[in-house]
């Protein structure tokens, strides 16, 4: 869309009109979109979420890369790894569509495992690793359903949210449904899970701030949430007792951070720093104590 406007005033003075369509929507609302001097318009084209060809790897802790199956490419995003480490589901961006994915590690096959709608995104494994969830689009936001990570059964609604829903998790012990979604900003929420993993219809708000709090992860012993905020004016890792959240808060980034990650041990925290992929080691205690952080690798080109 166009409108004229008047920098002197600082005001619009007229209607906006549709100059291009198709322009390609990156996952996080990001354009390829450029005006020269002379007023030429520089632009892409493509279906929503359409970010071109990618690839998955392996990247060993001194940075090293190796692809999990040379030769396969697509438009991949939230790439997330099975409990055992033997399959990886993934969103993937075809023909004007987006839908979750299992691969068989490291040149298995391939299977489809959405169906519910044009969009369905964030996939999420159940700690036994025998159910995906993922949000799907089948109204005015997402809603959280889940699948048996074979592609056996059909796709049952677990959750209806009125707000857009975000990252979707769960607690080590299965006990706990933690999720993000968006209403006057980003916050953070749990829900306890039945034995028919049915969820409870009461939310329990973890962190839920004027700020946006985003990516949570459960430690894999479940005392900790690590999360991101940016309560500093920047992203950063923080950590809070799990399911009591109000009982302490650890900063953990020093120079921004976001996306933490848990060691299997869970004695050390990932995330990714201004550029680098960062590792702490996490001290065990009464309280939450960290120990050295370290550079791992460049996340550039990641």
């Amino acid at each position: 869309m166009v409108v004229p406007f008047d920098e002197t005033r600082l005001a619009l003075t007229g209607d906006a009109v549709a100059l291009v369509e198709g322009l390609r929507v990156g996952a996080l609302g990001t354009l390829d979109l450029a005006v020269s001097a002379t007023g030429t318009l520089f632009y892409t084209t493509g279906s929503v979420g359409e970010g071109g060809l990618a690839e998955v790897v392996w990247v060993t802790r001194d940075g090293t890369a190796e692809e999990i199956d040379p030769g396969w490419t697509g438009d991949f995003l939230w790439p997330t790894l099975s409990p055992d480490g033997t399959q990886l589901a993934v969103s993937i961006s075809a023909n004007n569509e987006q839908q979750v994915w299992i691969k068989e590690l490291d040149r298995g096959p391939l299977a489809k495992l959405t169906f519910t709608s044009t969009q369905a995104q964030r996939p999420a494994w159940t700690p036994d690793g025998r159910w995906v969830a993922f949000g799907s689009r089948s109204g005015v936001g997402l809603d959280l359903y889940m699948r048996s990570g074979d592609g056996t059964g059909q796709a049952e609604l677990l959750l209806d949210e009125e707000q857009n829903l975000g990252e979707v998790t769960f607690s080590p012990d299965g006990e706990w449904l933690v999720y993000r979604i968006n209403k006057n900003g980003r916050d953070l929420y749990a829900r306890r899970i039945g034995v028919d993993m049915g969820v409870d219809s009461v939310p329990v708000p973890l962190v839920t701030t004027e700020f946006s709090e985003t990516s949570p992860a459960v430690s894999p012993d479940g005392r900790w949430l690590a999360y991101a905020s940016n309560e500093s004016g920047q992203y950063e890792v923080y950590v809070r007792p799990f399911p009591n959240t109000n009982d302490g808060k650890w900063r953990v980034s020093t120079n921004q951070g976001i996306e933490p990650v848990w060691a299997q041990s869970g004695r050390e925290l990932f995330y990714k720093g201004s550029g680098d992929l960062m590792v702490v080691e996490v001290l065990q205690g009464a309280t939450f104590v960290t120990g050295e952080r370290r550079v791992l690798f460049s996340t550039q080109g990641y």
